[in-house]
């Protein structure tokens, strides 16, 4: 059964607020990162958040889901097997690090594994998008690691955060205008 244009963006919001809330925290964190934790930085990310979440609780609400089908069940189910192999492969990125005695690497390991795990969600939600968010963040990632590799961390974070955020302001916009969409197609009909 093919989603709606509303229940797409019904979809889209709630993807918008996973990226949206995931951006800031590797944002916040590529701040703490630095050393030098500012909090008027600190303060700037979190306000930056309050739009872009609050534009998907918003198409959230103007939109309308489409009933759950079999299909649903299918997604929900490979969707968490996608989120456990990623944090299996963040905890194998992890020690690994460390073993290698390379913990400064950490956040631009899990960061890769955050950049793979969209390639499998691009075909499962329908979201071409996450084609590009991935290599994008592959790339700053390793500019990250080549430019300054025992400091790459904070670039890092901060690069994903805000891959994460161009990607839920792209998806927000993407999602209001399924919206517009239907609502103006189902006021032609009546």
């Amino acid at each position: 059964m093919a989603a709606s244009a509303s229940g797409r963006a019904h979809s889209i919001a709630a993807g918008v607020i996973f990226l949206g809330s995931f951006g800031t925290v590797w944002l916040i964190g590529g701040v703490l990162l630095t050393g030098r934790a500012m909090p008027t930085a600190l303060a700037l990310l979190a306000a930056g958040a309050v739009p872009l979440l609050g534009g998907a609780l918003l198409l959230r609400r103007r939109a309308v889901p489409d009933p759950a089908n079999a299909d649903s069940a299918r997604i929900a189910r490979v969707f968490k097997q996608v989120n456990l192999a990623q944090y299996a492969a963040m905890a194998v990125a992890i020690v690994g690090a460390n073993l290698a005695g390379r913990p400064d690497l950490i956040p631009a390991l899990i960061s890769c594994v955050v950049a793979l795990h969209f390639m499998p969600l691009a075909g499962l939600f329908g979201n071409p998008v996450y084609y590009v968010t991935t290599p994008v963040i592959l790339l700053l990632d390793t500019l990250a690691v080549l430019h300054a590799p025992h400091e790459s961390g904070a670039f890092a974070a901060m690069a994903t955060g805000s891959v994460l955020w161009c990607t839920a302001i792209f998806q927000l916009v993407r999602g209001m205008r399924l919206v517009h969409r239907d609502t103006r197609q189902g006021a032609s009909v009546s």
